[in-house]
């Protein structure tokens, strides 16, 4: 898996490309909580798969990074949102979206990126 992290805008892009497999699920974990902690309020976020080319993920590698994420506290309730335009990659990022059922975090799935652009730029956070 490629990684690249920036804050453009105060929203976080995480862009990822070639194959992801489940190891690197953990390691996008650490990255994103390095970059997180940067900052004094947690920001939005996007994450843009489009460049992926192969998903070799599973239930489990999924859960057990997902576990992880939802152990933390933040500062603030965020939204994030995921560009997901192939069909695999869709349902990899609902599958994630329903697990993470974290109280400060807003999870949204598009197809395209000016669709999760407009979506963060709304005003409303909604915290479960």
């Amino acid at each position: 898996m490629k990684c690249a992290i920036t804050l453009e805008d105060g929203v976080l892009l995480i862009r990822l490309s070639d194959v992801i497999q489940n190891a690197d699920l953990l390691e996008l974990f650490h990255l994103v909580k390095d970059a997180e902690s940067r900052t004094p309020a947690t920001p939005h976020r996007l994450t843009d798969l489009t460049g992926l080319t192969e998903l070799r993920l599973n239930f489990a590698g999924m859960n057990d990074v997902v576990r992880l994420r939802k152990a933390l506290t933040f500062p603030n309730s965020f939204k994030s949102a995921i560009v997901a335009p192939e069909p695999a990659q869709f349902g990899f990022a609902r599958m994630f979206q329903t697990l993470n059922d974290h109280p400060q975090i807003e999870i949204r799935v598009f197809r395209d990126l000016p669709s999760a652009r407009e979506w963060l730029a709304s005003p409303k956070v909604v915290a479960h």
